[in-house]
């Protein structure tokens, strides 16, 4: 009975694999931003990642100038949990 409840649900979490989990532009542009300051924090030393300059978000090695550090910020809390 357990075999056939999961090969009827198995369908249900395959449906949506073929769009993409970011749609609006902007949240795609924050959530890159996200990622590269989280992976530039993660090549410094430990020592350099106190330091207020590596502090700012990057987008392509580069300070995003009009978008606000919070969400990157946030972002980086959520990928620092275990």
């Amino acid at each position: 009975m357990l075999g056939v409840c999961l090969l009827l649900a198995l369908p249900a979490p395959l449906i949506e694999l073929s769009r993409p989990d970011v749609i609006d532009p902007r949240e795609a542009l924050t959530l890159a931003t996200s990622t590269q300051s989280w992976q530039h924090l993660a090549s410094l030393s430990p020592a350099d990642r106190l330091r207020i300059e590596n502090l700012a978000p990057r987008l392509n090695t580069q300070p995003p100038l009009n978008q606000p550090p919070c969400s990157a910020w946030l972002h980086a809390a959520v990928f620092s949990l275990p």
